[in-house]
């Protein structure tokens, strides 16, 4: 037991804030051999500058393509080195598409999963033009958007559901019901950095509890459908309070999809 005690004594735990462009990556959390994926990347940069084999946790799962300005995850290390070392090393560490924005030391039992209280995602699109060197941030659709309808979608998405027709095979969650604490879709101006140009964009915004499997982008391709005039809002809201099969809809792509922040 001593011995527990002096080797848990030596232990520091963090808190490490990463912003990544998703564009080259097969997702955030490991996955089979051959596919890169931001934790691949992370656990090398850090096991280099630990000179050992560093395990994380990271708050949030991001599929291939989608991007991240506040994806937090934690770990554990011996080694005990200055924060602003860290963050100085691991960016030096790390390839471009990746960068530490702040590191923290936190309890031991800090865990950037279960200690999670909120998650906020914000997804951009945009029926116009816009330009080149920011089409991997925001996905383009090919049909004009009916702008009286945006606000319908709020009272309906903001609360406690059962989300199961918006979760894609392949996830383990025991429980399809989560709580939607904020729900936002309006339209913004983007100014070019170069010619001051303005371009239309649409912003929806997410802060939940938790969310299943692409639920995010299921939602936006539900919703596109109906911005499409191919269902009523009727219907959409179907989707929340029964098994509603007729409705029929297609997971919006991912580069317009951000992982923004994670609340604890």
């Amino acid at each position: 037991m001593q011995h527990l005690y002096l080797y848990l004594s030596l232990l520091t735990k963090h808190k490490l804030v990463l912003c990544y462009n998703g564009k080259h990556f097969s997702g955030s959390q490991l996955q089979k051999q051959g596919e890169r994926t931001v934790a691949e990347e992370v656990i090398k940069a850090l096991s280099a500058l630990y000179q050992t084999e560093i395990a994380i946790m990271m708050a949030g799962r991001t599929d291939a393509g989608v991007h991240a300005d506040g994806q937090v995850c934690s770990y554990k290390a011996k080694l005990d080195i200055p924060e602003y070392g860290i963050v100085k090393r691991l960016n030096q560490l790390l390839p471009d598409d990746i960068q530490v924005k702040s590191v923290e030391k936190m309890p031991l039992s800090f865990d950037a999963r279960k200690s999670a209280i909120n998650r906020e995602y914000r997804f951009v699109f945009s029926k116009g033009n816009i330009p080149f060197y920011m089409q991997d941030f925001i996905t383009k659709v090919f049909f004009s958007v009916d702008e009286s309808l945006l606000s319908e979608f709020i009272p309906i998405l903001v609360g406690t559901y059962d989300f199961r027709n918006f979760q894609n095979s392949g996830s383990k969650m025991k429980s399809t019901t989560r709580n939607i604490l904020h729900f936002s879709l309006q339209k913004k101006t983007l100014t070019s950095l170069y010619d001051d140009h303005n371009y239309d964009v649409f912003e929806a915004k997410f802060i939940g509890n938790s969310f299943l499997y692409r639920m995010v982008r299921n939602i936006m391709g539900a919703i596109f459908e109906v911005l499409k005039g191919k269902q009523t809002v009727e219907n959409f809201k179907k989707l929340l309070t029964e098994e509603y099969k007729v409705y029929r809809y297609t997971t919006a792509k991912p580069q317009g999809l951000c992982l923004v922040n994670v609340t604890y």
